[in-house]
């Protein structure tokens, strides 16, 4: 039952509608606030996996002194870049003379041979 004071304004009745907006806005608050840390604990958890990447090994195929074929991997190690985001890294420069790229057919097969220099090969493959 509403109670009337002496101005005439209904009392409880505009207590109890503050009362709900007041619920009601703290309510929308936590469920921001429960939103907002969801994100940014999503986002720091990528982040993390992001700057824990595989390790990167390149095959070294070489001649040894005794006349035979070996094979070493050896792991890229990678420093970070200044400028970009921590999840971005670089590894030490390769001296090269004469960088090219090679374009083969899909399906492509050569069969064993000896290279006539030291190469680099990169297999990159995709659309």
């Amino acid at each position: 039952m509403a109670h009337v004071s002496v101005s005439g304004i209904c009392t409880h009745d505009s207590q109890e509608e503050v009362m709900r907006s007041l619920v009601a806005r703290l309510a929308m608050v936590a469920v921001t606030i429960s939103l907002l840390l969801l994100f940014y604990s999503h986002r720091g958890q990528s982040i993390v996996v992001a700057q824990n990447h595989a390790p990167v090994a390149i095959t070294r195929l070489y001649k040894g002194e005794d006349g035979l074929s070996h094979v070493e991997q050896v792991e890229v190690k990678f420093s970070p870049l200044a400028g970009a985001p921590a999840t971005v890294g670089q590894s030490d420069p390769v001296k090269t003379t004469s960088p090219y790229v090679v374009r083969l057919a899909p399906g492509f097969f050569e069969s064993w041979h000896n290279a006539d220099k030291r190469r680099y090969v990169v297999t990159v493959s995709g659309q």
